[in-house]
């Protein structure tokens, strides 16, 4: 039913029909003698087409996990924030999430964010020839924590975006959403999201957030939900790392593909305000964060500040 309703959609009159002002960006791109490439372009899944997606691959029960997953938050993108006092907040030093992720004020452009064909219109308008894509679900479905639903959610929007902007790759391409919490699942969904699906570039999380075994085993997360979130260690797959990630990274090398990453540091001690979200939010710069400087040598990496 929901792709039948985004087939309908794609034949409406093109909104360039309805437009009474020329962009200043396309201006600005009409001087130019060169093309313009936009690296790092948002958008947001159509959440009843991914659902159909998540079902074909996981089932309904995984839906349902989904849903409970996206109303929880994660990480850092914590709902809890919202239900709790001031003093809860201080008590718990929980961490401001954004407030900013999904503005409706402009419709045109929310819907612009979810619809590949008004996209691939409006490239010219953002003075934009071509673009790379970081879905919204692609940037935190590689961090979450149930393994399971990890493998199932990251197949099934990288699916789902390849299925969608397919027919505008000549100025569109998504980033595939590639797992690290081994090396394993990361060559795996490479392989697939590259040799399957058609995908150039891969979203790697820039760290894994694991448990210190010593005090996860004394405070099992079940028993001690509050302090298990709190109890962790950052493998950035170089120094001390819990696997060894060569062959992950030699997978990329043969498969020609950039990697590039887009996790954020917000939640972690210094930058964990209970009260201002842009203060835990900027001065993260792209530069070595670990992913980078543990490439073995290999320079197709790329960072995206989050």
């Amino acid at each position: 039913m929901a792709q039948q309703e985004t087939a309908a959609m794609s034949k409406q009159p093109s909104y360039i029909n309805f437009q009474n002002k020329r962009s200043p960006s396309a201006a600005l791109r009409d001087r130019l003698d060169f093309p313009v490439i936009d690296t790092d372009v948002h958008t947001i899944e159509y959440t009843p087409l991914l659902e159909e997606y998540i079902e074909k691959i996981g089932g309904s029960a995984s839906v349902d996990q989904y849903r409970s997953a996206i109303a929880r938050g994660f990480g850092y993108l914590g709902n809890a924030w919202y239900d709790q006092s001031r003093e809860e907040r201080r008590a718990l030093r929980s961490t401001r999430p954004p407030w900013w992720a999904l503005p409706t004020k402009n419709t045109l452009d929310l819907a612009t964010a979810s619809l590949p064909e008004l996209l691939y219109e409006r490239l010219q308008e953002a003075g934009t020839d071509y673009a790379v894509l970081y879905p919204n679900v692609s940037t935190f479905a590689p961090h979450i924590g149930n393994d399971e639903l990890r493998r199932i959610i990251v197949r099934a929007v990288n699916t789902y975006n390849a299925d969608l902007y397919r027919p505008y790759a000549d100025r569109l391409t998504p980033v595939a959403a590639i797992p690290l919490h081994t090396p394993q699942e990361g060559i795996e969904e490479l392989e697939f999201a590259v040799n399957e699906l058609g995908l150039k570039a891969a979203l790697i999380p820039g760290y894994v957030n694991r448990p210190i075994k010593g005090l996860a085993d004394r405070y099992p997360r079940h028993e001690h939900p509050g302090l298990a979130s709190n109890l962790f260690w950052v493998d950035t797959y170089g120094l001390d790392s819990e696997h060894d990630y060569d062959p992950f990274w030699a997978k990329a090398v043969e498969l020609g593909t950039v990697l590039t990453t887009h996790s954020a540091g917000m939640g972690w001690t210094a930058r964990r305000s209970v009260s201002n979200y842009m203060y835990n939010h900027i001065g993260q710069s792209a530069g070595p964060d670990g992913t980078i400087s543990s490439c073995g040598g290999w320079s197709r990496c790329a960072a995206s500040g989050a």
